[in-house]
């Protein structure tokens, strides 16, 4: 059965599939990554997963994220994170 979902059901379901998203994400970078010591994380772009930003009225997707510090620095293409965070190792999703 189908239902209308208000904007508090729409925004619960994304929060709860962006959480979904985080984990499994984790998971494939924990599996792909060498035990590291505590300390700032190297910088990295992942691309070819599905990337959804919450930004504006409506959900949009991005091809690709770069983080650096632990912290994400850019979201959008894959060449412009490339670009964004030198020397970043690539994470294929």
């Amino acid at each position: 059965m189908i239902r209308n979902m208000d904007r508090r059901d729409f925004i619960m379901a994304g929060v709860a599939a962006g959480a979904l998203t985080a984990l499994d994400v984790t998971a494939a970078v924990a599996q792909d990554a060498p035990a590291q010591a505590a300390g700032p994380a190297e910088p990295a772009v992942y691309f070819n997963g599905t990337i959804l930003t919450m930004e504006g009225d409506a959900p949009e997707y991005a091809e690709a994220v770069a983080v650096k510090d632990g912290k994400i620095v850019f979201v959008g293409s894959k060449d412009k994170a490339l670009a964004a965070v030198e020397g970043a190792r690539q994470i294929d999703l």
